[in-house]
């Protein structure tokens, strides 16, 4: 069954926000409003781009930035938070390179990396569990486990568990994520050589004795590494175009994954992962670009010659 490509981004998107109804559910109401400014942003961007580009607003392509961004976002993050992160994430990420289909990294990503750079002390301090919003910590579930922390896989899976409003109920994570392969909305190639790849380095590193390493099961269900796999790192104009460099591209992911996760002080380091993919993403097309785009590339450089 194919799917036009305008249906699948609707499809995507409806599934981003079954993902905030389930965030909301066990947050409460403050992703509402999260997910409110943010969006408002994202429109305001792109609006001020609309009379340059002469393009209509994309309106199913701009929501989709701003509700992942809120999905990476701490629950006790700030409202100015989520619109500072987003009007970057749209300004930088996105409406600079032309729009939907023509920026090379996740807008989403750069903008979360933003955030975590630009204010730390939001993004590593307003950490909470469902239902206790009250009760905040520097820690999420990433940082525990890698502290060497005992957590329940039921409990990560069931969003008993400390982490960004859209990671912790993981078995939903999961299921929605398998449903949009089925129907070939997402590429299944993207998330399995991800979670693979980075379970097998993980596994590896766990068997020569490297003690930084978190439990090899457990660190595919803390941070933010299924939400990245199916919703994010699946993101077409920013990952590979063909076959093998689609595995490599998810193996990648899941190679930098572990070794920012191992040693460096960002614990969950998804988002920096993504955006080294995006950047190498053109470099293994060409493993694999036909011969005809060759050709076709050869072809333009003669007739530059020519012309000059």
């Amino acid at each position: 069954m194919d799917i036009k490509k305008e249906h699948k981004m609707l499809i995507f998107v409806i599934s981003l926000l079954i993902i905030s109804v389930f965030s909301t559910a066990f947050f409460g109401i403050k992703v509402f409003y999260l997910l409110f400014s943010a969006i408002a942003a994202s429109f305001a961007v792109e609006l001020s781009f609309v009379y340059f580009r002469k393009k209509p607003v994309e309106i199913i392509r701009w929501l989709i930035t701003p509700i992942i961004i809120v999905l990476f976002l701490p629950v006790a993050a700030p409202i100015w938070l989520a619109v500072v992160t987003t009007a970057f994430a749209v300004f930088f990420g996105s409406s600079l390179f032309g729009g939907e289909d023509y920026y090379i990294f996740n807008p989403a990503m750069v903008g979360v990396v933003f955030a975590t750079i630009s204010f730390p002390i939001q993004m590593n301090t307003m950490w909470s569990g469902p239902g206790a919003l009250s009760d905040l910590t520097t820690q999420n579930s990433a940082t525990v486990l890698k502290a060497g922390g005992d957590l329940l896989l039921s409990d990560l899976l069931m969003g008993n568990s400390i982490g960004a409003l859209g990671e912790v109920f993981r078995l939903g994570l999961l299921i929605i994520g398998v449903l949009l392969i089925l129907i070939k909305v997402i590429d299944w190639k993207v998330p399995v050589f991800f979670l693979g790849s980075y379970f097998l380095f993980t596994m590896f590193g766990s068997l020569i004795g490297l003690d930084e390493v978190m439990d090899p099961v457990n660190s595919l269900f803390v941070g933010t590494v299924i939400l990245t796999a199916f919703f994010v790192a699946t993101d077409e104009p920013t990952m590979s175009k063909y076959p093998l460099g689609i595995v490599l591209y998810g193996v990648g992911l899941g190679f930098f994954t572990f070794l920012i996760r191992t040693y460096s002080n960002f614990a969950d380091g998804t988002m920096f992962a993504v955006l080294i993919m995006n950047t190498l993403a053109p470099l293994l097309d060409k493993i694999e670009e036909p011969k005809e785009v060759e050709e076709l590339e050869e072809g333009v450089l003669a007739w530059k010659k020519v012309l000059n």
